[in-house]
């Protein structure tokens, strides 16, 4: 679980993009078996993605599964804007799904996001197949 964490922490860069995806439900292939996950986020280190600008951004952050064209699968969660710090922490858990977690093609998508301007600050993604799931039967 901590190595994962540790990929994902890894797979988060800095890019430009455009707002978060809007909220909707699609089928997928696999095994056709819509799963909610919980995701429960910990923290972040904006440090390795600000790069020069070193003042600490009001920011938020946004989870959701998302097929392989990027197309939004359920609905987006949203963690609250923490300010003032370069390693937020939010340690709370979160609902996301709508969409088969052991199909190969659905992806976690994270964004974190500067409040004042929406710009994006950091993205990563992960296989929602390869993602650890505890009371799962």
């Amino acid at each position: 679980q901590l190595r994962r964490a540790r990929t994902l922490s890894r797979s988060m860069r800095s890019i430009s993009g455009s707002s978060p995806p809007a909220q909707s439900a699609r089928s997928t292939k696999g095994d056709g078996t819509a799963r909610k996950m919980i995701i429960h986020a910990m923290h972040a280190h904006l440090s390795s993605l600000l790069g020069e600008e070193r003042c600490a951004p009001e920011v938020y952050m946004h989870i959701w599964l998302e097929d392989s064209r990027g197309r939004c699968l359920g609905h987006v969660a949203e963690w609250p804007s923490k300010e003032g710090t370069l390693k937020p922490t939010w340690n709370s858990a979160r609902e996301v799904g709508g969409a088969s977690t052991t199909d190969p093609c659905v992806s976690l998508r994270i964004e974190l996001r500067a409040v004042h301007n929406e710009k994006l600050i950091g993205v990563g993604k992960a296989p929602a197949a390869s993602l650890l799931f505890i009371g799962v039967k």
